[in-house]
């Protein structure tokens, strides 16, 4: 009994511990695959440096494991595969990354009420650190870019409230001293009046304009993924998932602006319905 017993164990052991023919296919398998990834990644004109790196840290393992075998030794392959997952994430990591940066440059050119020295500097910032394989960084930098473009954003929208509230000060001063002044000075306040009121309501129909352009530009970019996707299937899935995500946000922040953007041009009367 003992020894069927011991027996059983025996069999269990051997069916749950791989063997070295399996273990090597495998590992043989993942650098295939690490292989296929770099030779993806610069056609794409990415930097491949940390790939290389890490699929020659790789491959050494590799032989070592396999010299380790011949010795007699127990080789671990696993050491091998940690490096062909390492690999996948960095491949991951740089398509994430550059979908974000390309998301950010669309949205920036279509901006019309910001710095667009400070926004080039950004965008510069932002493609130096994907240059450089830091794509944790370059999330970094495109979070930092986003929040600028709000405050900049904030500060056209408080200068315009500011200009408003100078033109409704200049309304009242000429209804309580107009008797003292000529018909030649009220015209030229009323004027300056008006053109400063359409040049801003202007501002805002070209904003609204841009924000349009903006979201049919990122809804085709969705359209032109699922094609890819699932017509073609020339992009992962989780390439798929990451883009159709931010592109998701970044329409979803369009649509919070525009219906602040129209209240301005209703309050004037000067959007028409529908």
């Amino acid at each position: 009994m003992k020894r069927m017993v011991l027996t059983a164990l025996l069999v269990l052991l051997c069916l749950s511990t791989p063997t070295y023919a399996q273990t090597l296919d495998e590992a043989k398998a993942s650098l295939e695959k690490s292989e296929a990834t770099l030779s993806e990644m610069g056609s794409m004109n990415f930097s491949v440096s940390r790939i290389n790196d890490t699929l020659a840290e790789a491959k050494n393992l590799f032989v070592s494991q396999e010299l380790i075998n011949e010795s007699g030794g127990k080789p671990d392959f696993s050491l091998v595969l940690a490096k062909t997952r390492e690999i996948e994430q960095i491949r991951k990591d740089a398509l994430g990354a550059y979908d974000e940066m390309m998301a950010l440059e669309k949205t920036m050119a279509g901006l019309t009420d910001v710095n667009r020295t400070l926004m080039d500097s950004y965008l510069a910032d932002v493609k130096m650190e994907f240059q450089n394989e830091r794509y944790d960084k370059t999330r970094e930098k495109i979070d930092a870019a986003y929040a600028r473009i709000s405050e900049q954003q904030a500060f056209a929208t408080r200068l315009a409230t500011l200009l408003e509230a100078g033109r409704r000060n200049v309304a009242g001063f000429l209804f309580y001293n107009w008797p003292s002044l000529s018909a030649g000075a009220v015209a030229a306040i009323a004027l300056a009046v008006v053109l400063r009121s359409r040049f801003s309501r202007c501002r805002t129909r070209r904003k609204i304009d841009a924000l349009l352009t903006e979201k049919r530009v990122i809804l085709d970019l969705v359209k032109e993924t699922q094609r890819l996707y699932f017509d073609v299937g020339k992009i992962p899935e989780d390439t798929y998932r990451i883009r159709v995500k931010k592109f998701g946000e970044l329409a979803r922040d369009i649509d919070r602006q525009l219906p602040m953007l129209r209240a301005q041009l209703q309050s004037g009367g000067l959007l028409k319905a529908g």
